[in-house]
């Protein structure tokens, strides 16, 4: 999946978005807070910055592969112990 900008807004309980999304539900999301945001498009050098910053990060975050095999082998152990 690339790597894109979602308006959203915190409401004081959860992160809401502020516009449909195609995404599918329990996709694994890493939310970058923006506080200063203009709700403009980002600049270029925001975009490169972001892609550095994501790249730093590979190796101690999870692929949604990732996330799901490890949840599914989570599930596994968990039915095993209450056998």
């Amino acid at each position: 999946m690339p790597v894109m900008a979602l308006k959203a807004h915190f409401d004081g309980r959860a992160v809401v978005l502020d516009e449909p999304c195609d995404l599918p539900a329990e996709t694994p999301l890493l939310v970058v807070v923006n506080p200063y945001s203009t709700g403009e498009p980002a600049a270029p050098n925001r975009v490169a910055a972001f892609r550095d910053i994501w790249g730093s990060m590979k190796g101690r975050i999870s692929t949604t592969d990732e996330f799901i095999d490890r949840k599914v082998e989570e599930k596994a152990l968990e039915d095993a112990r209450l056998r």
